[in-house]
């Protein structure tokens, strides 16, 4: 696979395989990978001479519909998640984990015996 360096998609309205993977920022494999993703997103394989070649506007069109990556929340005091602050009296003692106490009691591990050869 080309350096992706080496990718001049200036001008370009069909893609190679590679390059289309390229574009849409994936690897070559898990661009392969994805037919069923792409297929439902409405971007077509189109037989060129032999060549697989995607229409670039059909990538464009399925990265700008794609979902964001975390919806965006503004953090107005504790720390929120998903969209919702978390309910801290339910907890019994948040910082339980963190006490200095063994959570079991010490016990030394047996010495290894040597055996007579």
């Amino acid at each position: 696979m080309k350096d992706s360096s080496e990718f001049n998609l200036l001008g370009k309205d069909y893609l190679t395989e590679a390059e289309a993977a390229h574009y849409c920022c994936v690897s070559l494999s898990h661009f392969q990978q994805s037919t069923d993703t792409l297929a439902e997103a409405g971007v077509r394989a189109r037989r060129n001479l032999g060549k697989k070649v995607f229409l670039r506007a059909e990538l464009s069109r399925m990265i700008e519909n794609a979902p964001t990556w975390f919806p965006v929340v503004v953090a107005t005091g504790p720390r929120m998640f998903n969209g919702q602050t978390p309910n801290f009296e339910s907890l019994v003692d948040p910082l339980g984990n963190l006490t200095n106490a063994r959570l079991r009691p010490y016990v030394p591990r047996k010495k290894r015996t040597e055996t007579p050869s």
